[in-house]
Order: C-alpha cells, then structure tokens, then sequence
C-alpha cells in the first residue's frame, strides 16, 4: 500500500525516482525498493515526504483519502463548535464532573485554536 501511494504521489507531482530518492538521499534503486515493497522505508524519510509534499502519514499509508494534514484539518474545525464547547464548559462543568485546572486547560485549549485560526474568543 505505501509502494502504490509513493509511485501515485511521484507521478502526481511529475517526478522521477531519481528525483525522490535525491529527497530522500538514498540511491535511485533503493527508492525503487520502496516503492516495490521490497524495502521498508525508514520512519524519518516518511516525516520528511510528509512534510515536503504537505500531506498526511496517514494518506501515505492509505488509511484516509485526505491528503490534508490534521492541523490544517483542525483550522476547519466549525467557530459555533468550539463556541459551544467554550459555553459547555462555562455552565455544566462542575467540581465533581471537571477539576478546576481541567477546565482552565479546555478553556485555554479553545482560545488557542481560535487565534490560531485567526479569530478571538
């Protein structure tokens, strides 16, 4: 699964074997081994094909067909939903449900994601 999504991802972008193995500084026949099956490729190498191409470990491996990192998922999460969350936590959180520290850290967890998305609570 991971050989057909590299030689699907090196066609996509018009590349040659030789130019992903130069990426990956291996040789051109060890890079053909990944994509064969014959070679497992190394964890890092799958961080660094991941964070060249902008896309997910998990579309590498074929377990989504979303190509979208998770953070940049994350960035479409819904304002109204982390809202809601916000007033959630505001209302029903009581001691014995959430301790005082757990709510601060939601809280703070909400603002952070809505200034990341460019937008304050």
């Amino acid at each position: 699964m991971l050989g057909a999504k590299l030689k699907q991802l090196r066609e996509s972008r018009k590349l040659k074997q030789h130019d992903m193995a130069k990426l990956l500084d291996v040789k051109r026949e060890a890079y053909s081994h990944y994509e064969t099956g014959r070679r497992k490729l190394p964890p890092q190498s799958i961080l660094q094909l991941a964070t060249v191409f902008d896309i997910s470990i998990d579309y590498l491996f074929g377990l989504t067909e979303n190509p979208t990192p998770p953070a940049r998922d994350f960035q479409q999460i819904d304002r109204a939903l982390l809202l809601r969350l916000q007033e959630k936590l505001a209302l029903d959180a009581t001691p014995d449900k959430l301790a005082d520290e757990e709510q601060t850290a939601l809280r703070q967890l909400v603002d952070i994601a809505l200034k990341h998305r460019g937008e304050s609570s």
